[in-house]
């Protein structure tokens, strides 16, 4: 009975709601301008919500464990602020597309009222701990490692084309990823303020101490846009770039469980860090020469519907299209013309992102040529 209502409290918790229904906008939005842009979506399954939820059982466990395992205790003080900078942030997930800040703004605000009063306001039986800080900076290592490992995870079909006018005349390209992770962190919460307002809130005791038991719902948002790198190696650099930061705010949670200052210093340092980093990986991306543009050569492929002959040739974002089963191809048109001179089998000839000629084949839908699988430029 108890574990039935320590799950109540994690479902009745408002960012719960909001980032389910976030979850719809997102996946309608993109499948909305993907159909507009190319007439289908690269990807129609509603893989936003089924990756989220893979990840969150998956790492909820894990992190769970370890929070436990390393006696991590949270105020819920700090519970509170969160929950009020996340759902703020959810709000206007839309425009700004950024999470983790937030979670550092929220540890921010509780280390500052904390140092200039002993005894917050919000619960008077609460005081402040300066390790509690140290809590605060784990939460904040596991929501970086897990998301080094998402995008470990990712699939290519993840990544949404859109499509601009270039400088030059020619359509240019860009991916884009957007999605929201949910962690369920069971959590314990020193005292009893809680049970002490709602008699039915689950309330454990240890050694002789009182806790609260909730499950903390971790948000994690992942929002990036590729120009001019192979997704696939955008990719494993930003994971990097996430798993170096997820480094530097483990050692300084270590830190911080010795001298209790250095929680404070610490959130600022990770989110100037934060900051830069996000600067680093757009820095990485212009930097890079080439552009998904159209091409005089063939025809730009800038997705691959899952589970469709491109996908069993291994065709790829950036690739282009040469020919079609012998026949030169500069256009869709041409493209399909040459689908039909095979009905039941295709052959293409490839130049690749980086200048590399392939050859690729296989059997097709000898009723449907123009379920290749292909999302070309337009």
């Amino acid at each position: 009975m108890e574990i039935l209502k320590i799950i109540g409290t994690f479902f009745i918790q408002p960012t719960v709601w909001l980032v389910t229904i976030l979850m719809f906008v997102i996946y309608n939005q993109r499948v909305k301008k993907e159909r507009q842009a190319f007439r289908t979506a690269v990807d129609s399954d509603f893989y936003e919500e089924r990756h989220a939820i893979k990840v969150g059982i998956l790492f909820g466990i894990i992190g769970s464990v370890i929070l436990f395992g390393t006696g991590t205790m949270i105020p819920m003080n700090w519970v509170l602020i969160y929950t009020i900078c996340m759902i703020a942030g959810l709000l206007l997930y839309p425009l700004f597309n950024s999470i983790y800040p937030l979670f550092l703004i929220s540890g921010l605000i509780y280390g500052m009222l904390g140092w200039q009063s002993s005894n917050m306001d919000v619960f008077k039986n609460e005081t402040f701990q300066p390790e509690f800080l140290t809590g605060i900076l784990l939460v904040g290592t596991l929501s970086l490692l897990i998301t080094g490992i998402a995008l470990h995870l990712f699939r290519k079909s993840q990544l949404s084309p859109s499509t601009q006018a270039g400088k030059r005349g020619r359509n240019i390209s860009s991916f884009k990823m957007k999605e929201l992770y949910l962690i369920p962190l069971v959590i314990l919460v020193p005292g009893n303020q809680f049970h002490s307002v709602f008699d039915w809130w689950p309330l454990i005791h240890v050694a002789g101490t009182e806790y609260n038991v909730i499950i903390l719902p971790l948000i994690i948002g992942l929002t990036l846009r590729i120009y001019k790198e192979l997704p696939k190696l955008a990719i494993g650099f930003i994971k990097k770039q996430y798993l170096y930061l997820a480094v530097v705010s483990a050692c300084l949670a270590i830190i911080s469980a010795f001298y209790p200052i250095a929680g404070i210093i610490g959130l600022v340092i990770l989110l100037i860090a934060y900051l830069g980093d996000r600067y680093v990986i757009k820095r990485h991306d212009n930097k890079q020469e080439k552009w998904f543009a159209e091409s005089d050569e063939g025809i730009l492929i800038v997705g691959v519907r899952p589970e469709t002959p491109a996908a069993k040739m291994d065709v790829e974002v950036g690739d282009v299209v040469i020919q079609c089963n012998g026949i030169n191809v500069r256009n869709e048109n041409e493209l399909y013309k040459a689908l039909e001179s095979s009905s039941t089998y295709c052959r293409l000839k490839i130049k690749t992102f980086s200048g590399d000629t392939k050859i690729t084949e296989s059997a097709i839908f000898s009723d449907s040529p123009y379920e290749i699988g292909l999302v070309i430029i337009k």
